[in-house]
């Protein structure tokens, strides 16, 4: 058993990304590195991990020797191997925590479902290889319709999920290309509107998503499309609930001009799916969904759907009406969305995520810092100097991004940063001590030039 949680040798098989030595010594040092499997932990017996993984000793036996070298591992004559206590890691006497990115959402690979199931299923697309294009399979369309928070005119399956974002924004641009856009947002939505030369006016956001009469004001200010997300949103997490959508609806009521892109960015790993304002203005919305971090950015599909008009705009800009994403990987994801060990897989890694997210704020609230982040895969923390907390946190091995990047300009929001809920780990001590380590960093400090 490791020490600090009920962890074991299926627990350590679990975590393990691939069954090469390469994957094996990889993985365990992110174990390691990210605190998940602290020092003193005892690693199974070479047989025992061999037999758990489904590979040979001989794999296992240069896995371990490669991680002794490097000095993740050592070798008692009768405590079998464990993992070293390693300079700057939890409970080595410091505060530090090793290399610990919170900067990114990255999905973890261990909690995808398999893929290899599902790309022999799409194998099997009756259409495989004819010359047509084929924007959605039948099947695609019909595993996704269920989920959908409306009835759609059109379908259409593009590559991953940035470049449906990037394509139903170009789509629902209008004359002016002034965009209302919520406030914050995603970093990669404001990249994407710099790269179309759009201008953007911020619709500030509450609890519950965009405020209606800010979206009022940037309409008044010139703004003939208006962007947001949802569900899951990035940064804040929030859902848009119904009787905001009413709201939002109402105001874009009197403006028919006003095309609106909607952009559920999590996909099935929100909490809660939301809905959308196409069930009040369906002629005038496309809404995209991503499924890159559920199920591995190499599946390369996410969904828009839509009016029939804003659809084939849709398709008019990608590469001329020519690009169309592989049937094969299609098939695959229709495949995915309605086998149950894979929707399974993804309550796990749904409920996983949110836990990671709902233990840090609750060890942050404890510390007297309140984070509202109710859904998605970040936590949006307070500071009251982000280029000062930034610096500290990486004095601590921490990576974290900057809030900045999530503003539509500069100085409208109070300092924060962005930190990533996907890579935390499990154990309640190493939370603990990351809380204790971002209470800190949260705290004024003075900047470089004031230093």
């Amino acid at each position: 058993m490791y020490p600090g949680a009920n962890l074991g040798p299926a627990w350590l098989a679990a975590r393990i990304v691939g069954r090469t030595p390469k994957n094996i010594i990889e993985s365990v040092m992110r174990l390691v590195d990210s605190g998940e499997l602290p020092a003193g932990s005892q690693l199974p017996t070479v047989r025992q991990f061999a037999a758990l993984m489904h590979i040979s000793s001989a794999t296992v036996v240069e896995a371990w020797a490669n991680l002794r070298a490097s000095g993740y591992l050592e070798t008692k004559r009768r405590g079998g191997t464990i993992v070293r206590q390693r300079p700057g890691s939890i409970g080595s006497g410091t505060s530090g925590i090793v290399r610990l990115d919170l900067s990114q959402a990255v999905a973890r690979p261990e909690l995808q479902p398999d893929l290899g199931a599902a790309l022999m299923a799409g194998l099997q697309v009756a259409t495989l290889h004819r010359g047509e294009r084929e924007y959605i399979t039948h099947a695609l369309r019909d595993a996704v319709m269920p989920t959908w928070p409306f009835k759609a005119e059109a379908w259409l399956a593009a590559a991953g999920g940035a470049e449906g974002n990037y394509s139903a924004i170009a789509a629902t641009l209008g004359p002016n290309r002034h965009v209302a856009l919520e406030h914050p947002t995603s970093p990669s939505i404001i990249e994407a509107l710099e790269k179309l030369g759009a201008r953007m006016s911020p619709v500030a956001c509450d609890r519950d998503g965009p405020l209606p009469q800010a979206l009022e004001t940037a309409l008044e200010n010139g703004a003939d499309s208006f962007i947001y997300q949802p569900c899951a949103q990035t940064p804040l997490g929030h859902v848009v609930p119904p009787y905001r959508l009413t709201e939002l609806a109402s105001v874009l009521q009197s403006r028919p001009q006003v095309l609106v892109a909607e952009l559920d960015t999590a996909g099935p790993l929100a909490c809660d799916p939301g809905s959308s304002i196409a069930l009040y203005l369906p002629a005038r919305v496309l809404y995209v969904r991503a499924y890159c971090k559920t199920y591995g950015i190499d599946l390369k599909t996410s969904i828009i759907a839509g009016s029939q008009t804003l659809v084939e705009r849709v398709i008019g800009l990608r590469s001329g009406g020519y690009s169309v994403t592989s049937r094969i990987l299609q098939t695959a994801l229709a495949w995915l969305l309605t086998d149950p060990q894979s929707i399974a897989a993804v309550d796990r890694a749904r409920h996983y995520y949110a836990q990671r997210r709902i233990s840090l704020i609750a060890a942050l609230r404890q510390r007297g810092i309140e984070c509202h982040s109710p859904d998605g895969l970040f936590v949006w923390l307070p500071v009251e100097n982000e280029e000062a907390a930034l610096l500290r946190l990486a004095g601590q091995g921490i990576e974290a991004s900057s809030g900045i990047r999530c503003r539509v300009f500069p100085g409208q929001l109070e300092p924060h940063l962005r930190l990533s809920a996907t890579t935390l780990p499990e154990q309640a001590d190493f939370v603990d001590t990351l809380a204790d380590v971002l209470a800190e960093s949260a705290q004024r400090q003075p900047t470089p030039e004031a230093a």
